[in-house]
């Protein structure tokens, strides 16, 4: 439906809605009632009230509202480069980045640059921008126009760089590998600021589709009556965001208009993937399995629903526009990604952004992993292998292993394996699991009981914190 010539998202949405059949369709939504169909998106992220700022970085507090997702739409649009930052941030990081990447202003819900202790001089409604006085403008190369964070699991953050193109292919090809439709509608179940869920949001507008914009939470009173009355039709979520949805009965008894589930942001175990998958396909719902990395925009990988259930360890095909290869000269066992969405590059600061394309296209994952059949099968991460007594032990096994117990959480510090759990579980029950699969010795374990797992954002488990106790 879109032409191939659309220079960003922003321009793609100003060509369905220049289209009858998509003009008058809902773009998005939120609690409020408040909608706008695409050619009113498209009139207001065209509207000239950013004239002038038209290549400057801007940092935006990415928050899951409709005003937000308009602000965003409408900076890409002017053409200016948009560094997403998440929400609840503190101050003193916030501030760092601001002299690190010299932005001309800050925009975001005012609610957000009041706790970040900004003086407001520009409200908008309930948006609001923080002018930062730096008027010299980005030195970006042509087509970088989106810059996201990522600290994955290790590490600090950096700031990805990704171009127009990247962000437009890979909304594509998910679009595609999914069957998203105009018909369909997303929910913000994921932060917009989290590459997977900017992706939903970029995937669904770019198929002519809505988008329902809510910071609900899943486990909030009302999620389950969220979806029947917006007639969500597909739902996201990371590993830990599975564990809600069983406990909703949202598997066994899905809403009428939920169909499709997609899952991301980290491995689920194989016999949870097949148990859902089977349980979903009794109603005529789909599972689909993804794998991505902010790296590669988003997605890298989809397994196609009806393969899930008999394929649950596999992470899928690459989607239409990439290719995966096995073995760099970090390690014979390294998944390379090749495609379009691969990221120019890192920046840690301004004047990184204007190094251009140094990865042209190649991307080397970090993640270990074999194809069979055209079939990617991860094994872990380089830099979750930990070697005790001449042993290389995956953590990512580890936990996979012990996820049958509850939640659990992995790191090698001290030269031992440290255990963190919410569970009430004996070490000697753990040990017992373990050494059945995994080649450890006893005095290699170490058990900690927490209240609360430490999770990123995104959801994913917070190593880095765990490390730092």
């Amino acid at each position: 439906m879109i032409s191939g010539e659309a220079k960003s998202i922003a321009h793609a949405i100003a060509e369905l809605a220049n289209l009858t059949d998509f003009a008058d369709r809902p773009a998005l939504c939120e609690p409020s009632g408040r909608s706008v169909t695409y050619a009113q998106l498209a009139e207001e992220i065209w509207d000239g009230k950013l004239r002038g700022f038209e290549n400057t970085l801007e940092m935006l507090v990415f928050s899951r509202s409709l005003d937000c997702v308009v602000r965003y739409l409408a900076l890409i649009a002017k053409g200016c480069t948009v560094l997403v930052l998440p929400q609840g941030l503190k101050p003193m990081a916030v501030k760092q980045m601001i002299s690190e990447y010299q932005p001309r202003a800050i925009h975001g819900q005012a609610s957000d640059l009041k706790q970040l202790d900004f003086e407001l001089n520009n409200l908008d409604g309930d948006l609001s921008e923080v002018c930062l006085h730096y008027d010299k403008a980005a030195p970006t190369c042509e087509t970088q126009q989106l810059l996201l964070l990522t600290s994955g699991s290790t590490g600090s953050s950096r700031a990805v760089r990704l171009s127009n193109e990247a962000v437009l292919i890979n909304a594509r090809d998910i679009s595609t590998a999914l069957g998203i439709s105009p018909e369909n509608v997303g929910l913000t179940s994921l932060p917009l600021f989290y590459t997977y869920g900017l992706s939903v949001l970029h995937s669904h507008l770019l198929s002519g589709a809505q988008i329902y914009c809510s910071a609900h939470e899943v486990l909030q009173p009302g999620f389950r009556e969220l979806l029947a009355m917006t007639k969500i039709s597909s739902l996201s979520g990371v590993p830990f965001s599975y564990q809600q949805f069983e406990r909703l009965g949202l598997i066994d008894n899905p809403p009428p208009f939920l169909t499709a589930f997609t899952q991301a942001g980290g491995k689920l175990e194989a016999e949870r993937v097949r148990s859902i998958a089977r349980r979903l396909n009794t109603s005529h719902r789909e599972l689909f399995v993804m794998y991505g990395q902010t790296e590669a925009t988003a997605r890298i990988c989809v397994l196609p629903s009806h393969l899930a259930a008999d394929n649950p360890d596999s992470v899928g095909f690459a989607v239409d526009s990439g290719r995966l290869s096995i073995g760099s000269s970090n390690s014979p066992d390294e998944v390379i990604f090749t495609g379009p969405n691969v990221m120019l590059g890192y920046a840690d600061k301004f004047a990184d952004l204007s190094k251009g394309d140094q990865l042209r296209g190649s991307l080397e994952t970090g993640d270990l992993g074999s194809i069979r059949e055209g079939l990617l099968y991860l094994h872990g991460r380089i830099k979750r292998i930990a070697k005790l007594n001449g042993i290389r032990v995956s953590l990512d096994d580890v936990e996979q292993e012990l996820s049958r117990f509850g939640n659990f959480a992995a790191i090698h510090l001290d030269g031992k394996i440290r255990l963190y759990t919410e569970e009430e579980i004996s070490l000697e029950l753990i040990r017992d699991a373990l050494l059945a699969r995994v080649q450890i010795r006893n005095h290699d374990l170490v058990l900690e009981r927490v209240s609360t797992l430490p999770r990123l954002p995104s959801g994913k488990i917070d190593y880095r914190q765990l490390e730092e106790r």
